[in-house]
């Protein structure tokens, strides 16, 4: 019927005359040996163990295709299949995949016990983030566990085949979460992945869990090659209806390398009466590669569908065909009418089990239409995709699902309800979207990140402030789901964007996301104090003081654990703005930061004077779970409510600007007028919700370092009943648990209790198996070499151990803590009988004072070196005076812990 589509799969190939009567062709061609050991693979979930299978090969080579034939044959055998699909390009929402698969599990969950599961740590995967609170450091672990879990559960009713399919696309979360389940697949479970091993290569996070995947016993790395010549005409015959020549069939396979797709396409394009002949495949102009084919079947199109198809490639593989009316401003039957020479070509198709959407037919169709696309036509195309997504018809994923009247013929027969709502969607295109947040709460997540993708690929077509909302917004999403990476490099494009346009107040709000970001991330270095600077420094001139003091103390703290030079001069800032501000926030980090500083310096006494308070009593305008509990005091809100009239009029005479360069008309320049105060509220909602973040996790550890600092200043039994009341509250936190877990580890080893320090160290390894929490991880690790050397556990590896790990997690950049580890190393060697390697190590930790600091433990380390003098058999006077040395020292400084175990060793000389 003219101008109704057609699936792919029911169209005569042009110029091709099939055979009448001949039955398809079941199956694939070639591949036995593959697909043998994917049915290996499976077959193992179906007898109960496990089946991890990792498909690669150049695109095109049919790696999506063994994964169907696995699926089908799985499906029949009974097992669940599940499919989860990475989608390429900067706009593809975090986790989808993850999204998708996870998604289909719960849907094959009993309805009663559905709600529980989709519940905690995954209904981030569902949730919008305005419904989401930031996540701590151990949502990703919880996530991840969470989902093993739905596996274990529905694998031990029915085997579960998960098949993972381009995963070369995947975001940094999504190969995550793949690593994680490699290593705990439940019994039943099998998982399929594929990925292209070129165009693009495989980035770092890719190889890293395909390196994860390869110490997995009994996994399959399954490479897929050219086909054959036999397979290729094999291939040829079932494309055209004909078997090809001898000498056809090897002019094919020579020009295409074997590659499937290629072959297919280029088949297609020789043949003309039926019969594919040698001098058909050996005329000139005959294309060189597979993008070159798909070119030359575009450029035989008309104006109008070369344009249609720019769009839908913009847009993506799967295209909504709502979204597609709108943003190509045209109204239902235009877009029928022109997908049916498109999809004629071969060039889309319907999406499976989808009739409102239609999916271009390969990767490499998609890739070959945008890459053709010009420069400066693709920055139109994504601007008017970006304001189809915001626009204020209904949304793209239901539009077409309102009136579904028969979803199985929508596409094969002219269609009357989706029509109707493609009309109603695209007959009048609605004029550019203003940034309108009732539009963009109404929006389903995976546009969200689409949206941001799209408006940053506009260049300076779209507005900047608009651009930096939703990159922002795209960002918070994806933190909300704990793919950090993806959060980062959005963030990073906003404060970009944002500085150069003069946006103070958006640039901060991205500031203090990516903050968070990073120490989600634990990536401290030159660029997180970067930031961190910026943000305080914008802060302060936008009135925020207080949240100025966030930044200005997570700088400090960073540095800290960087040991960097420049630290002093932080805290000295922290303490005096603390002394002279009336906001007890302020004042809570000078007590904080100074308290630490004199516990650097070895002031035990006076650090104890600042810690020994409950500082976070102080944060009267937070609750301890970080939600907000209090507006600011007068002189802040005075402050803030001066910088928001100054960023909307700002604004707002920006967007002016912007609107009399681009000349919008009078209509979009009155909606203008009221964009910021639309938009106030949630910026400051998010505002707020950053303070939070920030203020919640620097509180966190608070209540660790004053046990620390408790049990140093002498009264161990204290510290050690406040660290019992933080393991409590940690419940199953990993996180918090491994914070527990890294200070019990230190006052194990200062009090000198191995006991104590297996505790801490057991209870970590089983809240963090797999090691996310690096910032602790080496200092733990460090705590269970000291616990293995003091209990008799071969402690001369152990110290051979930890001097390595020192070396090589520790030393370059040089981190917190080294003079104090190389203490516990010399006291490792010691247990060894080594007293010569104790004094070496000694020796180092003297150079460790004086280069950086840290003189918390030099009481410690003078004891440690009155105990190496006597392991190597000195003179009691020598040896006691080293030991009254340390003991001296230690009273001197309030560090009356070192001084009770220098006692104790003067009592057994």
């Amino acid at each position: 019927m003219p101008g109704v589509p057609v699936p792919a799969d029911r169209l005569p190939v042009p110029g091709i005359v099939a055979p009448a009567g001949r039955p398809p062709v079941p199956g694939i061609v070639g591949r036995v040996g593959e697909l043998g050991a994917l049915r290996r693979t499976v077959g193992s979930a179906l007898s109960g163990g496990t089946g991890l299978a990792l498909v690669e090969g150049e695109p095109g080579v049919g790696k999506t295709r063994l994964l169907e034939e696995v699926a089908a044959e799985a499906g029949r055998r009974g097992a669940l299949v599940v499919w989860g699909r990475c989608l390429e390009g900067d706009g593809a929402p975090s986790m989808w995949p993850w999204v998708e698969a996870v998604g289909a599990l719960l849907e094959a969950v009993p309805a009663e016990s559905r709600a529980g599961w989709r519940a905690g740590e995954l209904s981030r995967l569902f949730e919008p983030p305005a419904q989401a609170a930031l996540p701590d450091r151990g949502v990703q672990f919880r996530m991840f566990e969470r989902v093993a879990g739905l596996l274990a559960h529905l694998s031990g009713r029915r085997p579960v085949v998960l098949l993972l399919d381009d995963l070369q696309w995947a975001d940094e979360a999504s190969l995550h979460l793949v690593a994680h389940l490699a290593v705990r697949l439940p019994g039943g479970t099998a998982v399929v992945g594929a990925l292209r091993d070129r165009a693009p290569a495989p980035g770092s996070e890719l190889s890293r869990m395909l390196a994860v995947a390869g110490r997995v016993p009994g996994h399959r790395r399954v490479q897929l090659g050219p086909l054959s010549l036999d397979e290729v005409a094999a291939l040829v015959q079932r494309e055209t209806g004909a078997a090809p020549g001898a000498g056809a069939a090897r002019r094919i396979h020579t020009r295409t390398a074997g590659n499937p797709f290629f072959v297919r396409e280029l088949s297609r394009l020789l043949t003309g009466d039926g019969t594919l002949t040698e001098d058909a495949a050996r005329q000139p102009g005959v294309p060189s590669a597979v993008r070159d084919v798909v070119r030359d079947r575009i450029a035989g199109l008309d104006p109008p569908a070369r344009d249609l198809l720019q769009v839908a490639a913009i847009i993506g593989r799967d295209v909504s065909l709502a979204l597609l009316a709108r943003a190509a401003g045209l109204n239902a039957q235009a877009v029928l009418d022109l997908l049916e020479p498109l999809t004629a070509l071969g060039l889309v198709g319907n999406r499976p089990g989808d009739p409102y959407a239609i999916r271009f037919t390969h990767d490499l169709v998609r890739e070959s239409v945008a890459e053709s696309t010009p420069r400066s036509v693709a920055a139109r195309l994504h601007l008017s995709v970006a304001d189809a997504l915001e626009s204020e018809s209904p949304n793209p994923a239901t539009a077409l699902r309102s009136k579904p009247a028969n979803p199985a013929t929508a596409l094969k027969s002219k269609p009357t309800n989706p029509a109707t709502a493609l009309e109603n969607d695209a007959a009048n295109p609605a004029p550019p979207p203003q940034d309108d947040p009732r539009s963009r709460a109404d929006m389903v997540e995976g546009d969200v990140e689409s949206l941001a993708h799209h408006l940053w690929a506009a260049g300076p077509l779209a507005d900047p402030a608009r651009t930096t909302r939703a990159l922002v917004h795209a960002a918070r999403r994806a933190a909300t789901m704990a793919a950090f990476e993806a959060a980062d490099r959005q963030l990073q494009s906003a404060v970009r964007l944002a500085r150069s346009a003069g946006l103070e107040a958006l640039e901060l709000s991205a500031l203090s996301l990516l903050a968070i970001v990073i120490r989600r991330m634990a990536r401290y270095g030159g660029p997180a104090f970067a930031v961190l600077e910026r943000a305080e420094d914008l802060a302060r001139r936008l009135g925020r003081d207080a949240q100025a003091a966030d930044f200005l103390y997570i700088r400090w703290i960073a540095s800290a654990h960087a040991a960097q030079e420049h630290r002093d001069q932080l805290v000295h800032r922290l303490r005096d703005q603390g002394q002279a501000s009336r906001d007890p926030l302020v004042r809570a980090y000078g007590h904080q930061a100074w308290g630490l500083h004199q516990w650097e310096q070895g002031d035990i006494t006076e650090s104890f004077r600042h810690m020994g308070r409950d500082n976070r009593a102080l944060f009267d305008n937070t609750t301890r779970d970080g939600k907000n509990a209090h507006r600011h005091d007068d002189e802040d809100a005075h402050h803030r409510g001066r910088e928001e009239a100054r960023h909307s009029d700002g604004e707002d005479t920006h967007h002016h600007d912007r609107e009399d360069a681009h000349g919008h008309d009078s209509e979009n320049a009155h909606h203008r007028d009221h964009e910021d105060a639309r938009h106030q509220d949630s910026e400051d909602g998010h505002h707020r919700d950053g303070e939070d973040a920030h203020r919640h996790d620097v509180q966190l550890p608070w209540p660790c370092l004053r046990a620390m600092v408790t049990a140093l200043h002498g009264d161990v039994a204290a510290a050690r009943a406040q660290l019992d009341a933080v393991e409590a509250g940690a419940r199953d936190d990993p996180y918090m648990t491994s914070v527990w877990a890294y200070y019990t580890g230190i006052v194990a080893s200062m009090a000198g209790d191995p006991q104590l320090g297996r505790r801490a160290v057991e209870g970590w390894q089983a809240a963090d198996p797999e090691r996310f929490f690096v910032h602790v991880d080496p200092y733990l690790r460090q705590t269970w070499c000291w616990t293995r050397a003091l209990t008799g556990d071969d402690p001369a590896r152990a110290a051979a151990e930890a001097e390595e790990l020192l070396t090589t997690t520790l030393l370059d950049p040089p981190r917190w803590g080294l003079a104090f580890y190389c203490g516990l190393i010399a006291e490792m060697f010691l247990a060894a009988g080594d007293p010569a390697s104790a004094a070496a190590t000694l020796d180092r930790a003297d150079a460790f004072l004086q280069s950086h600091g840290q003189r918390y433990a030099e009481g410690l380390l003078l004891l440690l070196r009155a105990r190496t003098l006597a392991a190597a058999g000195e003179p009691k006077p020598l040896v006691r005076a080293a030991a009254e040395r340390a003991r001296s020292l230690s009273t001197a400084r309030g560090a009356h812990l070192f001084a009770d175990r220098a006692t104790r060793f003067l009592e057994s000389l």
